[in-house]
Order: C-alpha cells, then structure tokens, then sequence
C-alpha cells in the first residue's frame, strides 16, 4: 500500500522513536512498521499503567512488544495526581488525555528519546475527538494520522502483517465503564476489570460491563446476546464473585458510549 511506503519512508529519517503504545490496533500497527524500519535498539515502547486500565490488555500488550524484540517501559500514573479526574465529569477525558501524554513526553525525553509517536488515525483527529486538541496542543506526532491512514487501512494491513491486533474491539479505558457524575473510585475499577476478564475467558470478544451501583449491565454485540443468556445461572454467578449484587443483559446489544451520550467510548 503507498502509505504503508510514505510511513516506512519517513521513519527511516527519524533515527530514534518512542512510540505511544496502548496495544490497540493502531498502536501496535506503527510499534510494529517502526521496529521493523528501524530497528528494535531504536524504538521505545512507552505504556501508562492506571488504575482504569485493564490488566489484561496490558498483558497482551507486553505480550506482543516482546515477540518483536522490544521491551515495554511501564510508567504509572495515579488518577488521584490529575486534580478532577476522580470526580468523573464530563472532561474526563480531556483531563486525562492531557495528564497521559505528558507524562509520555516527560518519560521518552528523560530517556533520550526527543520524539514521540501515538497510533492516533485520520478519524481520531476530528475536532470531537478528546485527545486531538491535546496532541496538537503538545505538539504529538500521530504519523498514521498525518499520512491519511483510517482504521479500516490499518486493520487491513495488520491482517496483512499476521498482527494479532488486526481485528481486535477497541478498547476504551475502563472509567468509560461508570455514569458521569458517579466519582471513580479503585474497587469499582477493579470489579468491573474482574468482571470483563470473566466474561473474555467465555469466548465475547467484544465485551462492556456497566456500572449502576451495584448492578453490572452486560453488553455484548447483538449476535452473542443468546450466547449469553444461555448461560446466564454461569455468567451471574461470575458477576456476583467479582462484587457484584444483581445481574442484568441489554437486550439492546453493545453500543459505543451508552452510559454517556456525549462519551465516544
């Protein structure tokens, strides 16, 4: 493909990157077509590690860096560091994504690395999207997005790679999970990763629990709805292990960013 060769051209001039790395599609699309242009020794993979990230996500991530000859540096970040984060409002995504890519600009500079590189596409940089006045207002790189490339590119080109990522759900960070105005706090977090990991290790690739108190409200894509219900004396005993009290399924399917209209998560 002529951008996959445009990105592969402009990498060779960079010389050393650090590389944003969540372990998503894009992410590990550009971790992957920089390691291998220039090399494992030049490319830092940098992942925050919060309280709202799964841990099975960050496994997968360290997984992978590793099978193509790179180490992940993991950085933590306190949510209680970003002042308001806590209290869930509806900039929570602004005030993280600024308090993450700052912290991955300190990071990769303190290791010698003067660029960093994010997995952002040509669709994440519409004006909506939270992070696109962040990236732009700290000057981060998102080279797939400046060469045009759209999810749709990367998922075909990582299929074409054999990337275990290529066809992977998006992630979104797991306060996504909670209603605006319902502060977050660690067990919650917690639960709803247990809860999520549970049902993964049934076979749903694409999996939300919503949080209403102490009631988990399931979503799945439409066509596991009944693979679900047929399980549904397994799946509530799951849920209640993991801290939960009672146990519901919308029948509505999975549907991005339904606790919050105004969230893209």
């Amino acid at each position: 493909m002529e951008r996959e060769a445009e990105l592969k051209n402009w990498l060779s001039g960079q010389g050393r990157v650090a590389v944003a790395y969540s372990g998503g599609t894009d992410s590990t699309y550009l971790l992957k077509i920089a390691v291998d242009t220039l090399g494992a020794g030049n490319v830092l993979p940098i992942r925050v590690r919060a309280q709202f990230h799964s841990r099975r996500e960050n496994y997968d991530a360290k997984d992978f860096a590793k099978r193509i000859g790179v180490e992940v540096l993991e950085v933590p970040m306190d949510i209680d560091t970003v002042p308001g984060l806590r209290d869930n409002n509806e900039d929570r995504c602004l005030l993280c994504k600024k308090a993450l890519y700052e912290l991955l600009l300190k990071t990769a500079r303190d290791k010698g690395f003067e660029k960093l590189l994010d997995g952002s596409n040509a669709e994440d940089n519409e004006p909506t999207h939270p992070g696109a006045a962040v990236r732009q207002e700290l000057s981060v790189c998102s080279p797939l997005a400046e060469f045009g490339f759209r999810k749709n590119d990367i998922r075909f080109l990582s299929a074409r790679l054999g990337l275990p990522s290529a066809y992977k759900p998006a992630p979104a960070c797991l306060a996504s999970r909670i209603p605006f105005g319902t502060a977050l706090n660690d067990k919650d977090l917690r639960r709803i990763d247990e809860a999520e990991s549970a049902l993964s290790a049934l076979g749903l690739q694409q999996v939300r629990v919503r949080l209403h108190g102490d009631v988990a409200r399931i979503e799945v894509p439409t066509q596991d709805i009944v693979t679900v219900a047929q399980r549904a004396s397994q799946v509530s005993s799951m849920m209640k292990t993991c801290g939960f009290r009672f146990v519901t399924l919308d029948l509505n399917g999975y549907r991005s960013g339904s606790l919050n209209t105004k969230s893209r998560q």
